[in-house]
Order: C-alpha cells, then sequence, then structure tokens
C-alpha cells in the first residue's frame, strides 16, 4: 500500500483494507460536492440532502444532526442547512467534526458541521475523512461552544441565490469571476440592505431592460 502525505507535510499510514467507512467517507465528499454544485447552478434538491444524511446515519450511530453552511462573497449572502430532529444546542454533543469543502466558483465558501451524542462518536469518520479530503485530522475538529442554537430548516436560501445570479449577470457583461465579486461588492457599499440589496438592484434593473 502507498503512503500519502497530509497537508502538515507528514505522511499518514495507508488506510487499512477493508476498514468499514472509507467507502462512506468518499461518498459523503461526493455528497457534499453534489449540493454545492446545485447552489452554485442556482438550484437546490431535498434528494442531495437526503443523500447526505442517509450516508451519514449509515457512519455514525449517535449521529445527533448535521449542518451545512454555504456563503459567496462573505457571509451577508449565506444558505444554511440545517438536518436535525428538534433544535440542538452544539454544547451539549459528545463529539463533533467541521469540514471545509474546497470552492466550486471564486467568492464561495461551503463548510459541515456534524454532531454525535456519544464521546468519540466521530473518530472513525474523522480518520477516514482526513484520507479522503487529505486533511490533518486535527483540523476536522471544531469547538461547539462557540455555536448558537441549531433550529431546523434552510435559512437564507433566496439571499444565498440572488447574490448568486446577480454574480451571473456581471459575468454575462464580461466580468472575470474576480471583477464581477468586486464590482458587487462596490455597488453594495453604503448602500442599505448591503450586498443582497445591490444583487436584488441589479437583477431589477436586468428585468426592466429585458421588458422595454
Amino acid at each position: 500500500m502507498t503512503e500519502c502525505p497530509n497537508s502538515t507535510g507528514k505522511t499518514n499510514p495507508p488506510a487499512p483494507l477493508g476498514h468499514p467507512t472509507t467507502g462512506i467517507a468518499d461518498a459523503l465528499v461526493a455528497d457534499l460536492r453534489d449540493l454545492a454544485g446545485e447552489l452554485a447552478g442556482q438550484s437546490f434538491t431535498t434528494s442531495s440532502v437526503s443523500m447526505l444524511h442517509r450516508d451519514l446515519r449509515l457512519t455514525v450511530r449517535s449521529l445527533l444532526g448535521f449542518s451545512i453552511t454555504m456563503t459567496v462573497l462573505g457571509p451577508s449572502a449565506s444558505v444554511a442547512i440545517n438536518v436535525v430532529e428538534e433544535p440542538l444546542d452544539p454544547t451539549t454533543a459528545g463529539d463533533s467534526l467541521a469540514i471545509e469543502l474546497p470552492p466550486r466558483d471564486p467568492g464561495m465558501t461551503a463548510s459541515v458541521a456534524i454532531y454525535a451524542a456519544a464521546e468519540h462518536g466521530l473518530d472513525d469518520l474523522r480518520e477516514d475523512l482526513s484520507y479522503a479530503l487529505d486533511l490533518p485530522v486535527a483540523a476536522l475538529t471544531i469547538s461547539p461552544s462557540t455555536q448558537a442554537l441549531i433550529l431546523p430548516g434552510i435559512t437564507g436560501l433566496d439571499d444565498f441565490l440572488q447574490v448568486h445570479q446577480a454574480l451571473g449577470v456581471l459575468l454575462s457583461r464580461g466580468h472575470t469571476h474576480g471583477s464581477a465579486g468586486v464590482e458587487l461588492i462596490r455597488q453594495a457599499h453604503g448602500r442599505p440592505g448591503g450586498l443582497v440589496a445591490a444583487a436584488q438592484a441589479l437583477l431589477d434593473g436586468t428585468t426592466a431592460v429585458a421588458h422595454e
């Protein structure tokens, strides 16, 4: 078996053959990237979240739930997808981990936080994900004491998609990904409502021109 270096420069020992969650870790990464792709494409389906939930339940026996957060051009336009059966205080979780996903588009970030009731309930998953994502195990650990109460449901999706759609309009006008973000931030400067309001104004102007 071939040893693989992690991002610390050290070499991880090879993952044991037949480890029960190795395949699931790869499936989880695929689930998360599929979801990120849907949101980047201005769409959202419950099936992608359901697949992630299914794979997590297969992996984590004491799963309490998980929270997906995506942002575009900063936290003012973010979507949180919380899959918990009831309001969850993260400080009561026995174990938790966080995963930062590689950005699909410039200016976008995506992460998922997973919570388990059992102490060390995510140790196996954390180890396998460190291989799948080429990250040190320590990078997948979070301190839940700074987290707010997690409520079931989805928040911020409309604002997130609106800003992303506005960036698409700027791209269609010849901007690069980088300059589109700079231009939208420029238009948001000093505007009540900030980035989301600037995106709405841009989209309203585009719609008005289309109807002239």
